[in-house]
């Protein structure tokens, strides 16, 4: 079950229209490990995101946008990525069992 307080920081950076309030939060928070899972976050822009070491796990991704983001680690096994834009993510030894990648760019990831 995702972390309500890492969801809400999430939340605000989308309304926001940049990643940086939520990057700037991972930077200030080097310790902690975002727990997004069981989300649904389909059909966001999370372009030049830190989602390092993040557990993403279970979480419905539909049509989102990865472009640029930091995946290094992230557990984002058993969840839905149909559709979605990984062009140029880092996704170095992030965990993939299990993901529904169908349609998704991997291009220069």
């Amino acid at each position: 079950m995702a972390n309500k307080e890492h969801v809400r920081i999430l939340i605000s950076a989308l309304a926001s229209l940049s990643m940086r309030a939520w990057n700037q939060w991972r930077m200030e928070n080097p310790d902690v490990c975002p727990d997004l899972s069981r989300e649904e976050l389909n059909h966001a822009d999370l372009s030049f995101i830190n989602l390092s070491n993040s557990d993403l796990s279970y979480s419905d991704f539909t049509a989102t946008r990865f472009h640029h983001a930091n995946l290094r680690k992230a557990d984002l096994r058993g969840s839905t990525f149909r559709n979605a834009d990984f062009s140029h993510a880092d996704l170095t030894h992030a965990c993939l069992r299990g993901a529904d990648l169908r349609m998704a760019s991997l291009r220069k990831a």
